[in-house]
């Protein structure tokens, strides 16, 4: 009796998966929705590989030696990205009394994890797509998307308020990153599609309380997510249907975004002026997304090596004999 008695009185040594609920608890409501799904997939796996056993050295690169085995680019970024940040926050609570969240890291340093470079659109697919979308809202959305470097959610909610026509910009905080308050800027060209789209959109604006507000009204009613069946997934869905009607299977709506980013820096923009026109937090994610053209790089050696001076050629003095 008295050995049962000591049994439930027991307490449970916590396990790597309450310590990962705990994370979850206090880091998820400063992370998008995006963000949680990915860290949860992280954490599951490592918590489950983990079970019971405590963390040690060992089992770090064992873990990390299969998640190599079995996956390996982006996804193994991921995976040791959001492991380094839970160990760390372990380290900083006392769970744990290493620093294996350098560990992580340094395992994986020897491994040279090129990701694919990003697809974006040539300006043949982007005139494609604009003649595919005509008379549909994705003609509006791709426009914006490819001029501005807008998100989708950017293109369906932005409103009139946020439009000046006279003086030819957009200026509106982008829905994603609404609570960093980094506002997006872009002037626009008179004349050109975005502004001639804009000006059609104006001429035939929706009239009902409320909807008068969106440029898009339609692509409104289908933001945010889960509202009347759509959301991010249905939207990208919609979209990659005209993708595949111009031979272009692979490339997303996102893509334009990405398309502009890398214009942007094969134009020679200051990453600053990128940042203020597209509203990008940080020059991590302007490297993550954008990617010079080999053409773009081999001119900057150029400037760089025309830089160089030859010193001139030094004349040798003869010095009077002693």
């Amino acid at each position: 009796m008295e050995d049962a008695s000591l049994q439930s009185h027991t307490v449970l040594k916590p396990t790597v998966a309450t310590w990962c609920e705990e994370y979850k608890d206090e880091n998820f409501p400063r992370f998008t929705q995006g963000t949680r799904d990915i860290v949860s997939r992280e954490l599951v796996r490592f918590a489950l590989f983990v079970g019971r056993r405590e963390i040690s050295g060992r089992i770090l690169h064992e873990y990390m030696d299969e998640r190599r085995r079995k996956t390996s680019g982006e996804t193994l970024m991921k995976t040791v990205r959001w492991t380094a940040a839970f160990l760390k926050w372990a380290e900083e609570m006392g769970y744990v009394d290493r620093r294996y969240s350098s560990l992580a890291i340094f395992h994986t340093s020897s491994v040279v994890i090129v990701p694919p470079p990003p697809l974006r659109f040539t300006p043949e697919q982007y005139e494609a797509i604009k003649e595919a979308t005509k008379g549909t809202v994705w003609h509006y959305a791709a426009i914006m998307s490819y001029r501005t470097g807008a998100r989708v959610s950017d293109a369906c909610l932005l409103k009139w308020e946020s439009v000046n026509l006279e003086e030819l910009y957009v200026h509106y905080l982008p829905w994603k990153t609404r609570k960093t308050q980094r506002y997006a800027t872009c002037p626009f060209q008179a004349g050109g599609d975005f502004h001639n789209v804009l000006i059609e959109l104006n001429a035939a604006r929706d009239k009902r309380p409320h909807w008068d507000q969106f440029v898009c009204p339609e692509l409104a009613m289908r933001y945010p997510a889960k509202c009347h069946g759509y959301g991010n997934a249905g939207l990208s869905y919609h979209f990659s249907k005209y993708c595949k009607q111009i031979g272009a299977p692979h490339l997303t709506f996102h893509k334009l975004r990405n398309t502009f980013l890398s214009r942007s820096v094969n134009g020679g923009i200051p990453f600053a002026q990128t940042r203020q026109i597209t509203g990008l937090g940080s020059d991590q994610m302007l490297l993550r997304y954008s990617v010079p053209d080999l053409g773009v790089l081999r001119t900057a050696i150029e400037k760089i090596e025309a830089t160089d001076q030859v010193p001139p050629a030094v004349k040798l003095l003869s010095m009077p004999a002693a």
